[in-house]
């Protein structure tokens, strides 16, 4: 698989106030140990909305797709640093989807996604809408690759968290100066 069946689950499990442990001597298999906190509390009552689709994140949302479980998990852990929510998808076409519902302003796209690529996925949204979008990608391009035209910015891969969390940074401050991206003359560099 993708891997992207772990990172779900250990997203989850840290959600919770939890840890998973790895423990893999070659060749004797593998070991999962997940840790995950009692509530020893009544049960949490549940809030009541008079709007059902409230959206607890709402202008806190940035979108991740990325087909890679551990590309994805480090994109997680730097969106949650940053005081957002990441929500994750791993193919194109369902990408697209979430980003036409209109509940992000910034979005992260790995390049050579399953189902429709991302820089399609870029292109058609922002034909609709205005986004700060960042291209992942792990392959070289030359600044004058058409498949750059509908992104603002560009994180090539592979990147530590650092410059992942400056990046996606970065593309929040374009989105909250002017509401509308603003595109540089070259988005990615030649080293």
């Amino acid at each position: 698989g993708s891997g992207l069946g772990l990172a779900t689950a250990y997203r989850a499990i840290r959600d919770w106030g939890g840890d998973v442990a790895v423990d893999s001597p070659l060749n004797a298999g593998t070991t999962f140990r997940i840790q995950i906190p009692v509530w020893d509390g009544p049960p949490p009552e549940k809030q009541s909305q008079p709007n059902g689709d409230v959206d607890e994140h709402a202008g806190r949302r940035i979108l991740i797709a990325e087909d890679e479980g551990i590309v994805a998990m480090v994109l997680e852990d730097c969106v949650r640093q940053l005081g957002y929510h990441p929500d994750f998808i791993d193919r194109g076409d369902l990408a697209l989807e979430r980003l036409r519902s209109g509940r992000y302003r910034v979005a992260v796209l790995d390049l050579g996604l399953p189902g429709v690529s991302g820089d399609e996925v870029a292109r058609l949204a922002k034909l609709e809408q205005s986004l700060t979008l960042v291209l992942m990608t792990g392959w070289s391009l030359a600044p004058t690759d058409p498949r750059l035209a509908s992104f603002d910015l560009a994180l090539q891969k592979l990147f530590d968290a650092r410059e992942a969390e400056a990046m996606i940074l970065r593309a929040i401050e374009m989105e909250a100066q002017t509401g509308k991206p603003e595109t540089p003359d070259s988005i990615m560099s030649d080293s």
